[in-house]
């Protein structure tokens, strides 16, 4: 009896080492997905008004732009944590926290940018290209 309990056991921590790493790279997934959907929004309204809202977070942006260019804005990413917005002199900034839900820099041009292997890396768009990004999600 003590063996199948520390068989199952054994077996239950090695599940849970290999389904994490799966479970964080689909949470990575999702939000660069959704990151995507806020600038597609974005974009179809500078197209009409030649500018990007200067507002102050994602929550600001819903009424510019639900329901003309989305229908459902994403406001959090895969962890659950707000977006980061900001926008200034033709150029907007979506910041997802990742994991550890800490934003590391300050300011979007303070990124190192590329391919950053840490689920707890930021994940950082700018004018429709990913600045920072996790390895194999595509960096467009």
């Amino acid at each position: 009896m003590i063996a199948v309990t520390i068989v199952a056991a054994l077996a239950a921590v090695v599940f849970l080492t290999m389904i994490e790493p799966a479970i964080q790279r689909s949470k990575q997934k999702r939000t660069m997905a959704d990151i995507r959907t806020i600038a597609n929004a974005l974009e179809a309204r500078a197209s009409d008004t030649n500018e990007y809202p200067a507002v102050a977070s994602v929550d600001a942006l819903v009424p510019l732009l639900v329901p003309k260019y989305v229908t459902k804005l994403p406001r959090v990413d895969g962890w659950g944590r707000p977006f980061r917005y900001s926008a200034s002199g033709g150029v907007y900034t979506i910041i997802s926290a990742a994991r550890d839900g800490v934003f590391e820099k300050s300011s979007a041009k303070d990124y190192p940018g590329g391919l950053q292997e840490s689920f707890d890396a930021d994940i950082v768009y700018s004018n429709g290209t990913f600045i920072q990004y996790p390895p194999g999600v595509g960096r467009n």
